[in-house]
């Protein structure tokens, strides 16, 4: 598309055209519009018409009283009173011509019977011939056929100061017809124009007649025409690589403000965007994290830990660690598997050498005793679950009761009670025999082994009604 930014892009901001000074915007034979010097013609035109004028000036006319603008004029009123006479051109007055009066103001004009009579004008036929010329001027339209006006001469003084006919007005006449033309046919882009001014310039665009408050952009099909731009709906304009805006869906990230750090855009009453700060969770809170995270500086990371079974005390104030494997009460957190086989291998000697010792006396009770007293030292152990997987504190509990029955019939007649037994290790108990023994997990039990442990576990729901500190549970729920 052919087109001159010059003079085809009004200003958004101002609302001007460039334009160079003196200089008018006109339509050419392509229907664009360029600069034209045409206003400058015009002036010089008006220039020698004012020189013509000016010859006017300068003859020597023959007037009743001064006046300036013909400072060569031979005026009457300084001449004597009476009759006129011409000489070489020269008007002169003398007395006593043998005319009769003649009234003020009033000339001789002789009448149909030849005879002098005064008049107060002259006539038509009294002036001498004045013919008409035809003057041809270009078409700004079309300028295959030019135009063509006639019109009559005009007396023109001259530098003899005599008049002479002349077809000046005519061309007067003709520049402005054709400074018309030029005016009305021309392709200015207005402001605004009422219905007559808009028929009268056909080839002219008119603003006013765009949408109210629409962009404006050079037509792609009408060259030279401006057109309300568009914009396809719910896109924006941006600017493309050439400096010319350009539909798009989405905004750039560079055309977005500025927003601070760890901030984000929220929606206010007004539906505007504002600058809030989420309200994220304490960044010093100590979670409990698989590995370490440099934005929660207070946070545990289990991987630090090594492997091995989870505890938290009432002392560390929650913090996780691993719990250790042993049989010592105190020290301690839980018996190993090694440890708890070793301990049921003790007690059943232990148990023999008390079913032996008292068999005379009491060998059915003793045994019952002791299988009672077996049971009970073994029960809690066979709530904790151990790893490596396949080995059973209950299996276990079961060969050691069969151990136990095999040494009731060597142990007939034991009656003694046995009393005031301790197991001793990271879960530790204290009790009578005949009695459950009420087991106390050491203070930082340690739960050896690689495989899991496995803790109490619910929903939100099922949570404690009253927790305390320390208490760990999976929530299935997370």
């Amino acid at each position: 598309m052919k087109f001159d930014v010059l003079h085809n892009f009004i200003s958004p901001i101002t609302g001007r055209l460039p334009l160079i000074e003196d200089y008018i915007l006109i339509g050419d034979n392509q229907n664009f519009s360029i600069a034209s010097p045409k206003l400058i013609d015009i002036e010089l035109k008006l220039i020698d018409i004012r020189h013509e004028f000016d010859d006017i000036e300068s003859s020597s006319f023959i007037i009743g009283f001064p006046k300036d603008i013909l400072p060569h004029a031979q005026v009457l009123s300084v001449l004597d009173n009476g009759f006129m006479f011409n000489t070489g051109g020269v008007v002169s007055t003398i007395n006593g011509v043998p005319l009769p009066n003649l009234a003020y103001k009033n000339i001789w004009i002789g009448d149909s019977n030849n005879i002098a009579t005064p008049n107060e004008t002259i006539t038509i036929d009294n002036l001498p011939n004045l013919g008409t010329v035809s003057l041809t001027i270009p078409n700004p339209i079309d300028p295959t056929s030019p135009i063509v006006i006639s019109g009559g001469k005009i007396w023109h003084g001259t530098n003899s100061n005599r008049p002479e006919e002349s077809s000046a007005l005519l061309i007067i006449e003709g520049d402005i017809v054709l400074i018309n033309l030029r005016f009305f046919t021309a392709n200015f882009i207005l402001g605004n124009g009422n219905p007559l001014l808009q028929a009268l310039m056909p080839g002219s665009q008119f603003l006013s007649n765009l949408p109210v408050g629409s962009w404006m952009q050079t037509s792609q099909t009408e060259i030279g025409k401006i057109v309300g731009a568009t914009i396809p709906q719910g896109q924006i304009l941006m600017g493309g690589i050439n400096n010319i805006p350009e539909p798009q869906p989405i905004i750039q990230i560079e055309n977005l403000p500025n927003l601070s750090n760890k901030m984000v855009w929220q929606g206010d009453v007004t539906n505007r965007p504002v600058e809030i700060q989420l309200d994220f969770a304490a960044s010093n809170a100590t979670y409990i994290l698989q590995q370490p995270n440099v934005d929660l500086p207070n946070a545990q990371g289990l991987n630090l830990l090594g492997g091995g079974i989870l505890k938290t005390t009432l002392a560390s104030n929650g913090e996780i660690s691993i719990a250790s494997s042993g049989k010592i009460p105190g020290i301690n957190d839980y018996i190993s598997p090694l440890d708890l086989i070793e301990e049921i291998e003790a007690t059943i000697i232990e148990c023999n050498a008390f079913a032996t010792a008292g068999a005379l006396a009491a060998e059915a009770a003793a045994i019952s005793a002791g299988v009672v007293y077996f049971n009970a030292q073994m029960l809690p152990y066979s709530l904790i679950p151990f790893v490596p997987a396949g080995l059973s504190i209950s299996g276990a509990i079961a060969a050691a009761a069969t151990l136990a029955a095999s040494a009731q019939s060597s142990a007939n007649g034991a009656n003694d009670r046995i009393t005031n037994l301790s197991a001793i290790g990271d879960v530790t108990g204290i009790n009578n025999g005949s009695d459950q023994i009420l087991t106390v997990f050491a203070p930082n039990p340690k739960f050896t082994g690689n495989e899991a442990m496995k803790i109490p576990y619910g929903t939100t729901l099922q949570r404690p009604g009253n927790p305390s500190v320390g208490m760990i549970r999976y929530n299935t729920d997370l």
